[in-house]
């Protein structure tokens, strides 16, 4: 394992950082999860479907509601056809008996008006509905799918943190490099001025020296943005203020990991990541929707009762009661029953699509993954080996161009060959640790060490 190339850097050429806030890893995945705001709303959303399906459950509790209510109103009534007629012929009878129509008076319209109060309490109870028990059975799904969204998206948010991380520890290792390399373009030059003052080379070396100290200090420039932009990106997966410094600790690690045969790593991988699970979730969601569907097939139960008062003196109200029993069935509805069923039918079947493409995704992730934490390891020895060559011909070069025996050509080419080695090992680490990264979270595990912080 190399060295890394940050504190190398660091102890060759004394440029320290802002003193800005440490943030090590697990404080970083630590503030993700606690503020970042893609992971939080992944929670609500979490939150919201129970409530849906609770609310999808109200269909089976019963319902009770209740009237208080007052009028002032006349009683006037239309003349009742046949009721003058059935009086003249049966009027030895008691008519009331026979016909209450016969009792009522035959018109009545005057502008005398009386209280009217009434009280009722009514309960009505779903007994059963195919269509509201599975629709319940499918919230149940949505639910388990949209909380296994969220530990997708912590899977993924896993990822994030870890490469903006990085990133930034790249970031400082290569402006440390450019400061370096500034220190020593500015003592080149004074070398070069030197001689040239001495007559010991031409004026062209100096203004070689001048054109690889403006380089160097352009590329400085670049390197201090560049940092800037990684800190940004950093705050922002870690849901803080961008505007916020930090520091990043050199001896950070994402952690090893080691895999046996790939083919059951896809496998196992299938099982836990909680995409693939949640879209499982989704199908049977699908299907407990096509079910519900085709529950406008079959007949619905419900249980009624209430009681009520009422009158036209509030001394002297009147109660009724009734308890009773219904059964609705809905014979015809214009297809509408079997054309939402083959919708929910056609849903079904995407959705099994997406999980088959979904599968075929994860294998390609897994292996991709893994060739390259194998590439990652496999560059550390040559790379280091070339970064330390580069040092060493730009040392000598340095020391035959300041005993005069060296052109500036030499220097420059050797200088360009050294920032070449040092942006690879700052590279090639960087590359370990975000390879070792994707490798988890293609694995789905990258959730249970975004989780370790959490405390879970």
């Amino acid at each position: 394992m190399i060295r890394y190339l940050s504190l190398a850097l660091l102890a060759l050429f004394a440029f320290p950082l802002a003193a800005d806030e440490l943030l090590t890893l697990d404080e970083a995945l630590q503030s993700a999860v606690e503020a970042n705001p893609t992971y939080l709303a992944a929670v609500k959303s979490a939150e919201a479907a129970d409530n849906k399906r609770l609310l999808v459950r109200a269909g089976f509790m019963p319902v009770i509601s209740s009237e208080l209510g007052y009028k002032r109103t006349t009683l006037n009534s239309a003349p009742v056809p046949g009721a003058s007629s059935f009086q003249d012929m049966l009027g030895m009878f008691n008519p009331s008996a026979l016909n209450p129509a016969a009792t009522m008076p035959k018109d009545r319209s005057e502008s005398d008006s009386y209280n009217n109060y009434s009280l009722s309490l009514l309960v009505t109870q779903n007994i059963w509905d195919f269509k509201t028990y599975y629709n319940y059975q499918g919230a149940g799904h949505t639910r388990s799918a949209v909380e296994l969204d969220a530990d997708a998206a912590v899977n993924n948010l896993y990822l994030t943190v870890v490469q903006a991380y990085f990133a930034v520890l790249a970031a400082d290792a290569t402006l440390v490099s450019a400061r370096g390399s500034v220190a020593q373009m500015e003592k080149r030059l004074e070398t070069a001025t030197a001689q040239v003052d001495n007559g010991l080379r031409t004026p062209v070396d100096k203004l070689r020296a001048e054109a690889d100290l403006a380089s160097a200090r352009l590329n400085l420039i670049k390197a201090t943005n560049l940092r800037e932009n990684a800190v940004k990106s950093l705050a922002t997966a870690i849901g803080r203020d961008p505007a916020q410094g930090v520091r990043i600790d050199p001896d950070a690690r994402s952690g090893a990991l080691e895999i046996g045969d790939p083919a059951q790593a896809a496998s196992d991988a299938l099982a836990r990541r909680p995409d693939a699970r949640a879209l499982k979730e989704k199908i049977s969601a699908a299907r407990s929707t096509a079910q519900a569907a085709r529950g406008d097939y079959y007949p619905q139960f419900k249980a009624n009762a209430g009681v009520s008062y009422g009158g036209y003196e509030f001394d002297a109200l009147k109660y009724n009661w009734y308890i009773g029993a219904a059964v609705s069935w809905n014979i015809f509805a214009g297809l509408a029953t079997q054309t939402q069923a083959k919708d929910a039918d056609t849903a079904v079947a995407v959705l099994e699509l997406n999980l088959r493409a979904l599968e075929l995704s994860v294998r390609q992730e897994i292996e991709s993954a893994i060739i390259a934490v194998r590439e990652a390891r496999e560059k550390e020895e040559p790379t280091r080996t070339m970064y330390d060559a580069a040092k060493a011909a730009l040392e000598l070069a340095d020391q035959r161009f300041e005993q005069g025996l060296g052109t500036i050509t030499d220097v420059s080419d050797a200088q360009a060959l050294y920032e070449q080695a040092s942006a690879a090992l700052i590279q090639t680490r960087y590359d370990l640790e975000t390879a070792t990264a994707r490798l988890k979270k293609a694995l789905g595990l990258g959730g249970t060490a975004f989780y370790q912080h959490k405390g879970e």
